[in-house]
């Protein structure tokens, strides 16, 4: 059963998107939707009934400028396009600094700079960094995520382990091989997933969101854990819950 579970847990873990494909398929999702509201003018597809947008003069209202329209809807699919390229490496190697920088500019954007652009794209730019998503909180939302589903592969590994020869592995590869897995990464790192035992129970660790690999030592309580702290990382321990302590 131990065996079973690592290898679902695994195997489904391995279908998850990494920050990239994530971000990727939110500005697909938006693109769409600003087409239909821009382009095709189905404003009241997006509308309930309580919205200011709802009624006979969302309709008219949108009815007006169809050109301006299309040209704020190019503008801003542009920006999306652009955007996704310009974070696409960080969100791929999962650096967390670099995204931190990138949204961090992003928001500070000084609105006198599109003061002097054409219509749409003061519009498009005013919608743009609105609807801007976070892309730090994306990865740290995702990389916990994987932390919680490979920790749980890991212990189910071990656990058949001990079952079988009586004590757990002393080491992460034993634990997998014997599953029929292979070694895991810290997506942080790119270095294997920390892993010991620790008075002859395992404990497993991931660098967290400063990259650091501080060897398990000292774990982030839950109200820090998407904080980057030196000195701490992601540590999970067998038999406790997450972050209990």
């Amino acid at each position: 059963m131990d065996k079973e579970i690592a290898r679902r847990v695994d195997e489904q873990d391995r279908r998850m998107p990494n920050a990239y494909q994530s971000m990727l398929w939110e500005n697909q999702a938006m693109n769409i939707s600003m087409e239909e509201i821009l382009v095709k003018n189905n404003i009241l597809k997006f509308a309930g009934e309580e919205s200011y947008l709802s009624g006979a003069s969302a309709e008219q209202l949108f009815r007006v400028f169809p050109g301006l329209r299309v040209r704020t809807f190019n503008s801003l699919y542009t920006l999306n396009q652009e955007h996704v390229s310009k974070v696409r490496k960080d969100l791929e190697n999962w650096d967390f600094v670099s995204s931190r920088e990138v949204y961090k500019d992003l928001s500070n954007v000084d609105y006198k700079d599109i003061l002097g652009l054409s219509p749409s794209d003061m519009i498009a730019r005013s919608m743009f960094y609105v609807s801007l998503p976070n892309i730090a909180a994306t990865m740290r939302s995702l990389y916990f995520g994987a932390s919680f589903g490979e920790t749980v592969t890991i212990f189910a590994a071990a656990s058949a382990y001990k079952k079988e020869y009586g004590q757990f592995p002393s080491t992460l590869d034993l634990a997998l091989k014997n599953t029929g897995l292979v070694s895991q990464i810290d997506v942080a790192t790119g270095k294997e997933i920390g892993y010991r035992l620790e008075n002859s129970t395992p404990i497993v660790w991931f660098a967290g969101v400063d990259g650091k690999d501080d060897n398990g030592q000292v774990a982030y309580p839950a109200i820090e854990r998407d904080k980057a702290i030196a000195g701490k990382d992601l540590v999970y321990r067998y038999g406790e819950l997450p972050f209990g302590k």
